[in-house]
C-alpha cells in the first residue's frame, strides 16, 4: 500500500530543488562519516517531509537499480542524473554526489535570490499594467467625450496610441518570451551539437556562462577517470563514448582526432571555444596522470565558484535594470498623458 502510494505520488509531483538539494546533501554527509548508501536513505528517511522519496529510492537500489536511475524516478533534474551516470561509472560515488550537492545548493541560492530580487519590481511591473488598463478603460473614455465635446478630440489621440502600443506591447512581448522558450524546450534535443555551438558563441551572455558550465563537466568528468589509473587516450575515448554529456562527447571525439592527425593539446584547445585556455596549461605532456587528475579536480572546483560568481553579478544587475525600464515606461505614459493636456489648456 505504501509502494502504491509512493509511485502515485511520483507520477503527479516533480521535486523541488530545494527537496533535491536535502537529500543529497544529507548523503554526501552521512557517507562522509562513513555510512553506506542505504544506510544513508534509512536516516533520510526519517524525515517526514522526505520518508517517501528516500523510501521509493532504496526500493529501487534494492532492485538492482543504480543510484542514478533511482533518483530519475523520483523526477531528479536530469542534468543530475547524467552527472552521477558518469562519474559513478568511472569514478568516484562520493565525489559525484558531493559535486550534485554543491550544484543544487548553487542553483536553489540563484533561485531564492532571483524571487527575492523580482519580488518588488514584479508587484510594480502588475501594478502598471492595472494603471494601463484602468486609463484604456475608464480614464480615456472620459477624456474622449470631453474633448469630443469641446471640438479638441485629435489632441488627445497621442496619448492614446502610445499607452496602446505600450499595453499591447508587453502582451506581445510576454508572448512571444512564452513562445521562445517553448520552441527552445523541444528543439534544444533535436538541434545539432555544431547548431548549439553556433548560438552558445553567437550570445555573448550565454557563451560566458556555457563555457564555465563546460569546461567544469569536462574537468570533473575527466579526472574522474584518470584517477581510476587510466591513461589520457584512453579517457578521451570514454568521455567520446557517452552520450548523455554531447559536448563534453563532441570535444572528446575533437581532440582525439587531432591527437592522431599529430597535433599537440596546446594547439587543439583553443579550438574547442567553450574549453577555457587554462585546461591547456594543465593538461601538459610532460606531466604524470594523476597530478594531471589532481589538478583537473582543483581546477574544477575552481570553475564552479567562478559560475557562482557570474551568477551573483548578473543577479545584482536584473532589479536596477528592471525599475529603470519601467520607470521609463511610467515617465513615457505620464508625458504622453500630461502635454496634451498642457496644450489643451493653452488653447482655451
Amino acid at each position: 500500500m505504501v509502494l502504491s502510494t509512493s509511485l502515485f505520488y511520483f507520477r503527479r509531483k516533480k521535486l523541488s530543488i530545494d527537496t533535491q538539494y536535502r537529500i543529497l546533501y544529507r548523503i554526501q554527509q552521512l557517507n562522509q562519516n562513513g555510512y553506506s548508501l542505504n544506510d544513508a536513505l534509512e536516516i533520510v528517511s526519517w524525515d517526514d517531509e522526505l520518508e517517501l522519496i528516500a523510501d521509493r529510492i532504496s526500493h529501487s537500489l534494492q532492485h538492482g537499480k543504480t543510484l542514478p536511475t533511482a533518483l530519475e524516478e523520483v523526477h531528479f533534474q536530469q542534468r543530475i542524473v547524467h552527472f552521477l551516470e558518469i562519474t559513478i561509472k568511472h569514478g568516484n560515488l562520493q565525489d559525484g554526489i558531493k559535486h550534485c550537492s554543491f550544484l543544487l545548493q548553487q542553483q536553489k541560492n540563484y533561485v531564492d535570490r532571483f524571487k527575492q530580487m523580482t519580488r518588488y519590481p514584479l508587484f510594480l511591473f502588475i501594478f502598471f499594467l492595472l494603471i494601463l488598463f484602468c486609463m484604456k478603460r475608464y480614464i480615456f473614455p472620459s477624456f474622449v467625450n470631453l474633448f469630443h465635446t469641446n471640438g479638441s478630440n485629435a489632441i488627445f489621440q497621442n496619448a492614446m496610441l502610445t499607452v496602446d502600443i505600450i499595453f499591447y506591447g508587453i502582451f506581445i512581448l510576454i508572448i512571444f518570451s512564452l513562445l521562445l522558450m517553448l520552441s527552445i524546450k523541444y528543439l534544444k534535443d533535436k538541434v545539432t551539437i555544431e547548431t548549439k555551438l553556433k548560438v552558445f558563441h553567437f550570445i555573448p551572455l550565454l557563451k560566458q556562462y556555457k563555457t564555465l558550465e563546460i569546461s567544469f563537466y569536462f574537468s570533473t568528468h575527466l579526472s574522474s577517470l584518470l584517477k581510476t589509473g587510466l591513461n589520457f587516450k584512453n579517457a578521451l575515448s570514454i568521455l567520446q563514448s557517452e552520450r548523455n554529456e554531447p559536448i563534453t562527447s563532441f570535444y572528446a571525439s575533437t581532440i582525439i582526432d587531432h591527437l592522431v592527425q599529430g597535433f599537440h593539446l596546446e594547439t587543439i584547445l583553443p579550438s574547442c571555444e567553450l574549453l577555457k585556455r587554462e585546461m591547456s596549461r594543465i593538461m601538459q605532456k610532460d606531466r604524470n596522470t594523476s597530478q594531471i587528475a589532481e589538478d583537473l579536480q582543483l581546477y574544477a572546483e575552481h570553475l564552479l565558484f567562478e559560475m557562482e560568481e557570474l551568477m551573483k553579478k548578473w543577479l545584482k544587475m536584473i532589479q536596477p535594470i528592471f525599475l529603470i525600464l519601467l520607470a521609463t515606461l511610467i515617465l513615457i505614459v505620464y508625458l504622453a498623458l500630461m502635454l496634451p493636456m498642457f496644450d489643451y489648456i493653452q488653447t482655451i
